[in-house]
């Protein structure tokens, strides 16, 4: 709507800083420490445009990390923070792999336009094989840590999927094909919270 021309920037604006204020005072009914949380991810969400985006891998972390927050913060919400830093270890790092192939994705685009992301600055062949990587490190990441922390065996049984189409994804990339590479993971992710949700409740 932006970009067509069918929404004013000043409306945009005023939704974006209305939904701040929801957000905030959501917060603040439950506990300091959630407004805390709540503003530091802002001020990371603020910073990403003017700041991360165009320095590459740290905007991809960043937008990583605030990604895979809202597993903590709900934790966090019913006063068992431990209990989501597996949750959002594992959602960061999977939203990690997807920040990195769109990257790869854009690499032309972020070229043009004077971004560091790795495509640019080690090629697209380097840049593949450390976004292989990253992919190839959540698949112990993803078995170890919610198994050590009582996860049930139903959480194996559903995030074996998400390794499947992990798996899937790696091909895809090694065949420099992105697109595909990047839906993989995204289904993956909705396979990866389904496993969370039911390695606790079932």
């Amino acid at each position: 709507p932006l970009a067509s021309g069918r929404l004013r920037g000043e409306t945009a604006h005023l939704v974006i800083w209305l939904g701040i204020a929801l957000g905030i005072g959501a917060a603040a009914l439950v506990s300091g420490r959630q407004v805390l949380v709540a503003l530091v991810a802002l001020a990371v969400m603020l910073g990403y445009s003017p700041l991360l985006k165009r320095r590459g891998l740290p905007g991809n972390i960043a937008v990583a990390v605030v990604g895979g927050l809202p597993l903590f913060y709900g934790a966090l919400a019913v006063g068992l923070p431990a209990a989501g830093i597996v949750p959002w270890v594992l959602a960061a790092w999977l939203h990690l792999t997807r920040e990195l192939v769109k990257d790869l994705e854009d690499e032309a685009g972020d070229r043009a336009a004077g971004r560091r992301t790795l495509p640019v600055r080690l090629g697209v062949v380097g840049a593949v094989r450390i976004t292989r990587w990253a992919c190839g490190v959540f698949f112990p990441l993803a078995l170890v840590l919610p198994l050590a922390t009582g996860y049930g065996g139903v959480y194996a049984g559903v995030a074996s999927l998400s390794l499947v189409l992990l798996a899937l994804a790696i091909v895809a990339l090694s065949r420099q094909r992105f697109v595909t590479a990047s839906g993989l993971i995204k289904v993956a992710m909705v396979f990866g919270l389904g496993a969370l949700v039911l390695g606790r409740v079932v």
